[in-house]
């Protein structure tokens, strides 16, 4: 399978990254190369706020066993995740959860400015 494009744009004005994802499926292998990109476009823009754009996503094949090991690749930053309502499911809720208590955040939204708000809310750049 051909590793799909992920689409970054840095948003000067509210100091946020916004990365887009055209898949309509995600697996945890794709989850961590989505991940993997956006922290070195992080260390690029040196900024810790990113909205991902994952409209375009029908579904989630991660196993809640495969949540853990993709909480622990997140990099220090907040992560709006703007998605379908249906994918704000218990899997989703778990992975906030989990990135909570390690100290960065991760949020799924459904309405766009909603997820800028709390991003523009969180501190630092």
């Amino acid at each position: 399978m051909k590793d799909k494009t992920i689409d970054f744009e840095f948003v000067d004005d509210g100091a946020y990254l916004v990365a887009t994802i055209q898949d309509t499926t995600v697996n945890s292998q794709r989850a961590r190369k989505v991940l993997e990109s956006i922290d070195s476009e992080c260390q690029k823009y040196g900024c810790r706020k990113v909205l991902l754009d994952e409209l375009a996503l029908e579904s989630r094949n991660i196993a809640g066993h495969e949540i853990y090991g993709i909480s622990d690749i997140i990099p220090n930053i907040y992560l709006a995740i703007q998605c379908k309502p249906e994918l704000i499911d218990n899997h989703a809720k778990l992975f906030s959860a989990l990135t909570f208590a390690d100290g960065y955040m991760v949020r799924h939204f459904s309405i766009k400015d909603e997820a800028i708000e709390w991003l523009m809310s969180k501190r630092g750049s």
